[in-house]
């Protein structure tokens, strides 16, 4: 049995309504609002910063654990195939959660807090490259890892995070911030960031 204390869903703050479309409404004003608040200028950054990586021709490389690495897988998806108009212009990204094979042998050969980090390593991270890091806590090994290495090798780092931020919020150039105590929120809070900078993105470069 886990117990609670290491349990994620014991940090989730519910809603008080006892019927499930009551419910809805209280987890849609949520995230309506979450989204509002975060800073108009780190979403301009953001944004900024994807439009530079592509244009001194970097990488984008994007990662996160659970729930996280699916939006990493998403937003590969998203940002690679979905903003390519003209190909000589599109962004090349790299989800660090997109082998199984890869990432279970670096954490069963160097330990768990490697994942990323050794990846980015192997890929020989640079300085024209950014990388995305996802994670509701802020706190995860693997996650701080990766976000010390990118800070050595002097590449840009975006970080999507919740509830108090955590210490990737400290770390990061952009701090995407959902200040919102609730896995479900906070992550689909990152799934719709992942969106619209991916279609943000698309718009703005290809003047769709």
């Amino acid at each position: 049995m886990v117990s609670m204390k290491s349990d994620t869903r014991s940090r989730n703050e519910y809603f008080k309504s006892e019927d499930i479309y009551g419910y809805v409404k209280e987890y849609a004003k949520a995230i309506q609002e979450s989204l509002a608040r975060i800073p108009q200028k780190q979403m301009i950054q953001a944004q900024n910063t994807i439009r530079m990586t592509l244009a001194r021709s970097g990488r984008i490389f994007v990662g996160g654990n659970g729930g996280s690495a699916a939006i990493a897988d998403h937003l590969k998806c998203d940002f690679e195939k979905g903003t390519t108009h003209d190909k000589t212009n599109n962004l090349i990204v790299h989800s660090l959660n997109g082998s199984m094979a890869t990432f279970s042998a670096i954490g069963n050969d160097l330990g768990y807090e490697k994942t990323l980090s050794y990846q980015l390593e192997l890929s020989r991270l640079t300085s024209k490259d950014c990388l995305i890091l996802i994670s509701s806590s802020g706190n995860s090994p693997n996650i701080l890892d990766a976000a010390a290495y990118a800070k050595v090798r002097h590449a840009d780092l975006i970080g999507l995070t919740g509830f108090d931020g955590g210490r990737l919020k400290e770390m990061a150039d952009v701090k995407l911030h959902v200040p919102f105590n609730n896995y479900g929120i906070v992550e689909d809070c990152h799934q719709a960031i992942m969106h619209i900078l991916a279609q943000f993105h698309y718009l703005s470069v290809n003047n769709v």
